[in-house]
Order: C-alpha cells, then structure tokens, then sequence
C-alpha cells in the first residue's frame, strides 16, 4: 500500500472508452491489484486488472485537467482526465510500479501480509496431506502404490516427497 500516495482521486473523467465520443464523470479507486473507476451518476464500476495493463501514458496537460491514457492487453484503451497534475502523476507512477513490476518480488503475492495474524503459516505440503487426499480418492488400490522415490525432493522439488504411481511401476524406473 505504501506505492500507492493517492488511492482514491474525484471528479475524473472516463473520455468514451476506445474512441466513443462520450464522457462520464466519476471516482478513481487505485488499490493494489486493480484500478477501479466509480461513475457518479449511473454507479456503474470499470474494474481494470493491473497485470492487463499494456502501457500507461501520460498525455499534454489539457484545459480540462491531465490526461491518462491506459491501454490493456485486451485490446481496450480507457482515457481518464485527472484535474490535479500532482493526483495524475501519483496515479501514474503507482500504475507504471503495478503493471511492470522490476522482479517477481515486487508481485502483489509476496508485498501481502494478512491483516489477522491468527492465520498460521505452514511450510507448503504441510497445509495439503497427500496422503489423505489420495485415501479420499480411493488410492493407493490394486493398480496405485506410494512411492518415496521423491523423497528429498530428488525428482522433482514442486512434487510432494510422497509420489502415487503405477503399481507396475519400478522404483529404479521413476528415478
């Protein structure tokens, strides 16, 4: 939350979005993973995914106030005229920082903490008992076994150390 200094900007204007003539006035929400736009007459919501954003463009300061011109990877391209210069240039570089991020750290997954910290944090597999889930499945049976070939996490370390395979299925061969 700290990248974003202006989360919620009024009086915007939505120009027509993808080249409609139309304009509508609203509310511009900025959280984390989306840009949200509120219209304030017909309370209808455009909701915009961080990670669809193609690129973010700031246009030539205008009488009516700054524009931002979001074009997504689908193909949509939404206008907003922000009326603050400073608003429209917080925006900007809380966009730019969510729709590219430098590395893979700066993904919304690792910045999130849980605001309750009565959830416990487990190490992966522990959180999911392969075991129980396959004796849920009916497995192992006459045609399934559990194997430990994965053990150390040697095959593969997404895998669980616990591997169901074939029953015809030699160790020596899964290794």
């Amino acid at each position: 939350m700290d990248r974003i200094k202006t989360p919620k900007v009024d009086h915007v204007q939505l120009l027509g979005k993808n080249g409609s003539r139309t304009s509508v006035s609203g509310c511009l929400y900025l959280t984390t993973t989306h840009t949200i736009f509120m219209d304030a007459i017909a309370q209808k919501e455009t909701w915009i995914l961080h990670h669809h954003l193609a690129g973010v463009e700031k246009l030539a300061l205008s009488t009516r106030g700054s524009p931002l011109k979001l074009s997504c990877k689908t193909f949509t391209t939404l206008t907003f005229v922000i009326p603050k210069e400073r608003d429209c240039q917080d925006v900007y570089d809380s966009l730019v920082y969510f729709s590219q991020p430098a590395t893979v750290e700066d993904l919304y997954a690792f910045s999130y903490s849980p605001q309750s910290l009565s959830l416990e944090q487990k190490e992966g597999w522990d959180v999911f008992n392969v075991e129980v889930e396959f004796a849920r499945q009916g497995v192992p049976n006459e045609n399934w076994k559990a194997s430990d070939a994965n053990s150390n996490y040697r095959i593969c370390e997404t895998y669980p150390p616990w591997l169901y395979v074939p029953d015809s299925v030699s160790n020596p061969i899964i290794n």
